[in-house]
């Protein structure tokens, strides 16, 4: 996905899988038809499960998601009302 430019750090596409991170960084990552960002407060030490993950990053957008394509909804054409 970073190679491909679909993520964002601090608002600048990545274009390199292995593009640095610190703490403080915000990252925005497509997925599941949506936009996640995130912003990093720590950095591991090692690869661990994932609850410790949990504890590195804190997610910005929790409260409201950002799709990216939605359906577009129109309201129903009811004809001519006119008898």
């Amino acid at each position: 996905m970073a190679e491909a430019g679909h993520i964002r750090l601090n608002g600048r596409r990545v274009k390199r899988s292995a593009a640095r991170v610190c703490v403080g960084d915000v990252l925005a990552l497509p997925l599941a038809g949506s936009v996640h960002v995130i912003e990093i407060l720590a950095l591991p030490n090692r690869r661990g499960p994932a609850v410790e993950v949990h504890g590195c990053y804190r997610t910005l957008d929790a409260a409201r998601p950002y799709p990216i394509a939605e359906p577009e909804t129109r309201p129903e054409y009811q004809g001519d009302s006119s008898p």
